[in-house]
């Protein structure tokens, strides 16, 4: 069954607003609620450091979730803003997702009108040889030390991926940073799942 979020209008606005208020830098914040149901927004500063590209939430934002919790509520989302590109996950929002029981949305402003797309971020536990599989595929500089191959659904499953053992569960990242050349990658692989978006 496809996972919903119920997003008011009233909140789509706020994040719509926000984002183009901040553009041409990516703005960010998370949304209280109830799940599936979305109540408010709680907004942050982006203290990512190149935020033409990226975002991170303020610390202090992120905490407000134990205070949801408190009150019976949850942080239900995450959302922030593509400036320049479409509303779907890039391999560093893949790399740094770490919430798997929120929603990730993106706004992307890319198009004359606005659009808003929700998704979920989840760790696939997999098994397989990196080295082998960068033989096989190649992978992308997305972010400097950061590499990522993304597979589309119905695409082939490289031979280094063998289903045996690893759960293909499509589409995907696979992620990896390495800051210099002697240190031990690591690995990430994502699954990105759309979720359904609802208002009212």
């Amino acid at each position: 069954m496809t996972r919903e979020l119920v997003l008011p209008y009233t909140l789509q606005l706020q994040i719509i607003d926000q984002s183009l208020a901040g553009k041409p830098e990516e703005i960010c914040g998370i949304v209280r609620g109830r799940e599936p149901q979305a109540t408010a927004l709680v907004p942050s500063r982006n203290v990512a450091e190149e935020r033409t590209i990226n975002y991170l939430v303020e610390p202090s934002v992120l905490m407000q979730q134990f205070v949801f919790e408190d009150a019976g509520d949850s942080m239900v989302a995450i959302y922030h803003s593509h400036p320049e590109s479409p509303a779907y996950p890039s391999a560093t929002d893949a790399w740094t997702a770490a919430y798997p029981e929120s929603v990730y949305l993106i706004c992307s402003l890319k198009a004359l009108q606005p659009v808003i797309r929700g998704f979920e971020l989840l760790d696939i536990e997999a098994d397989f040889d990196l080295t082998a599989l960068k033989q096989q595929i190649s992978f992308h500089e997305t972010r400097p030390g950061l590499f990522a191959w993304y597979r589309a659904t119905g695409t082939p499953l490289p031979d280094a991926l063998d289903r045996t053992r690893f759960p293909a569960r499509d589409p995907f990242y696979v992620v990896w940073f390495q800051p210099d050349p002697v240190a031990e990658p690591e690995v990430r692989v994502v699954y990105v799942g759309e979720i359904r978006l609802k208002s009212h």
